[in-house]
């Protein structure tokens, strides 16, 4: 008798998060400075520290996935993604 192999399913690739687009987004500005306790003048110098501290703790996708949820929450840029682009566009 002949065994059947299991067929293998690999993950779906996850697209490379823009963080370099991200950062420059003012809503981005405003959740480092919300989250790490920095005044918004002195976001600059937080954000790499905040990021690779957020990072090691929640993952990329952590990361972003909490930033996506702040950022809808906030509801203060309707129709925008946490990506700054037009929803529906």
């Amino acid at each position: 008798m002949q065994s059947i192999e299991p067929i293998k399913q690999e993950a779906a690739p996850v697209a490379p998060i823009p963080w370099g687009r991200i950062c420059g987004l003012p809503a981005f500005e405003m959740f480092v400075a919300e989250r790490s306790g920095r005044p918004p003048a002195h976001v600059a110098d937080a954000m790499r520290p905040f990021m690779a501290e957020q990072i090691a703790k929640l993952g990329e996708q952590g990361l972003f996935a909490a930033y996506g949820q702040w950022h809808k929450e906030k509801g203060m840029w309707p129709g925008e993604t946490p990506l700054g682009e037009l929803e529906n566009a």
